[in-house]
């Protein structure tokens, strides 16, 4: 099943003279339970596709459809509820409030439900006890290392229960062991509850751990490595 379908995705920015094309007729298709990894040079357009696919952003042209739903058709109030319900998201440098513990940190996307936090406690807890931080929900960020602080970001990313989980660049404050943990951890959930994960990456240590590989060059789909049993044998 396909959680994700591009057909004909362009994508720039600015206007006139300054216009630069950022994204060239991309297609391609994201299954349900895949791990992705999107490669390619600083520029080629990798974090703007992963901001297409996280309904972040519209395509200029081409189509996008979400679990079967033509997103060019799609009101801002439908996006935004179709991110906080479906879509998690995972960033290079965590993102977490300094001034909340990583309980409170994991339960904040629940705000913008229309939740109190710390009505969803309980939640946020299982969250973290997932990722392996059961002693460190009452420690703030300052209080964890580069990989617990990760580790807090994802669980704040998948205690909604999203379909799909997007990681630009999740491991490039990390060493190499606390990069190796984080995506372990991928791949436990992909395992354990089927959840889609696109990670873009210039680590092709990581990108090799996926399923499939995705290369971006100039702002165009230049290559496709497909699933298949040697890939999932990596995992």
């Amino acid at each position: 099943m396909t959680i994700l379908a591009l057909d004909g995705i362009h994508k720039s920015y600015g206007r006139g003279p300054s216009k630069i094309q950022v994204l060239q007729d991309v297609s391609l298709d994201i299954q349900h339970g895949e791990i992705c990894a999107i490669v390619g040079p600083s520029g080629s357009g990798k974090s703007t596709l992963l901001t297409l696919m996280g309904l972040l952003d519209r395509p200029d042209a081409g189509r996008l459809l979400f679990e079967g739903e033509d997103i060019g058709c799609a009101t801002a109030d439908r996006l935004a509820a179709l991110r906080g319900r479906r879509v998690g998201f995972v960033f290079q440098s965590f993102h977490l409030l300094s001034r909340l513990t990583a309980l409170d940190n994991v339960a904040l996307p629940f705000l913008y439900r229309g939740l109190s936090p710390r009505s969803c406690h309980g939640r946020a807890v299982a969250a973290l006890e997932r990722v392996g931080l059961g002693d460190r929900i009452h420690h703030r960020p300052e209080e964890m290392s580069g990989g617990q602080r990760q580790r807090v970001a994802v669980a704040r990313a998948i205690v909604g229960g999203p379909a799909l989980l997007l990681a630009d660049e999740p491991t490039g404050n990390l060493d190499s062991e606390s990069a190796r943990q984080i995506i372990d951890l991928f791949n436990g959930l992909n395992a354990d509850t089927g959840l889609t994960v696109v990670i873009v990456t210039h680590d092709p240590t990581i990108a090799g751990c996926c399923y499939r590989r995705l290369t971006m060059s100039d702002g165009r789909l230049v290559g496709c490595l497909p699933s298949g049993p040697e890939a999932a044998a990596r995992l």
